[in-house]
């Protein structure tokens, strides 16, 4: 009896070996090599592509799943070919093509790991990879809104690159401003600045006829990045309290003159300038005017010194126009 039961034992112990050895993967960790991968990143790159070889050692084919994923870093991480999951064959290599897409700002490195997992039976195995992210450092400054007589300039400041800027805002330009802010310190990768106004600090009324700037400019204060810069309008307005709503354009300005040219005039010149005036809002508007000016290269209105042949002179009283009506 004694004698059975061991051999008996023995007998077990054979074939559950036989089973585990079996449903062994034919894929190691040394058959996943990395074909091609950036040697670095730029950190505003957005993605890169990367592959592998998978090679099957074994005598027989084998189906296995395939995953992307990223262990160092945000962003994600896909497979774009083959389809998982796949068959390769006995002794026979499978390539497998990716794309990682990461998040800008980031600094380090990104890394991840290809997966691959026998569908049937056996070890799951990894192949580990890391980019190195290049430090860069970048900034932009756009215009949000520009001056008008009842409306302050705004600005946003950005910081595009992936390393802390200690930033100080300038104005200069046709008319002096005062910034709500002027030093952004430990500026983060990534951090955005909103809202930052711009308010007129000289006399607007005494600005010339026409478009007047300030330039704002963002200089980190280790010069270790190239200085941005934007730009902040007004619109000196014909009109004193400048344009008011917006249901009343002037679609057409014609001008004709007596003399050689329509728009060269000498003296004692006649110059008729007829203007369509359009109402694009859905009421009628009442006691319209159409006056004129005529500016000199130093803003200055001249037109008093014309001499007018319809009795209403510079200024022509259009009455009412209707919705729709020009």
């Amino acid at each position: 009896m004694k004698g059975r039961l061991t051999s008996s034992i023995f007998a077990l112990t054979i074939l559950l070996s036989i089973f585990t050895i079996s449903f062994a993967s034919a894929i190691a960790a040394s058959d996943i090599q990395i074909a091609s991968i950036p040697s670095s990143i730029t950190q505003n790159q957005g993605s890169f592509p990367i592959s592998f070889t998978v090679t099957n050692s074994g005598s027989t084919g084998e189906e296995v799943a395939l995953s992307l994923t990223l262990t160092t870093g945000t962003g994600s991480a896909v497979i774009t070919s083959p389809v998982s999951p796949v068959n390769i064959g006995a002794d026979a290599s499978q390539t497998v093509v990716g794309t990682v897409s990461f998040d800008s700002g980031q600094s380090g490195v990104i890394a991840g790991k290809l997966t691959v997992d026998p569908v049937d039976a056996g070890s799951t195995v990894d192949k580990a990879f890391s980019v190195d992210i290049l430090d860069t450092s970048s900034l932009s400054i756009k215009t949000d809104q520009d001056i008008t007589l009842g409306q302050n300039g705004e600005i946003t400041v950005q910081n595009t690159g992936n390393k802390n800027l200690n930033l100080k805002l300038t104005s200069s330009g046709d008319f002096s401003v005062v910034l709500s802010k002027t030093t952004l310190n430990s500026f983060g990768p990534g951090a955005i600045e909103t809202g930052i106004t711009v308010t007129p600090t000289s006399d607007l009324s005494t600005l010339k006829f026409g478009t007047h700037s300030v330039t704002i400019t963002a200089t980190d204060a280790a010069n270790s990045v190239q200085a941005a810069s934007t730009t902040v309008s007004f619109a000196k307005s014909f009109c004193r309290n400048g344009p008011q709503g917006s249901n009343l354009t002037i679609d057409r300005v014609k001008i004709s003159g007596s003399g050689d040219s329509d728009d060269e005039w000498s003296l004692l010149d006649t110059v008729e300038i007829e203007v369509k005036v359009a109402n694009d809002g859905n009421a009628d508007i009442k006691d319209v005017f159409v006056e004129m000016g005529l500016f000199d290269s130093n803003g200055k209105d001249q037109v008093s010194d014309l001499v007018f042949d319809n009795t209403d002179e510079e200024k022509i009283d259009a009455g009412r126009i209707r919705d729709g009506d020009d």
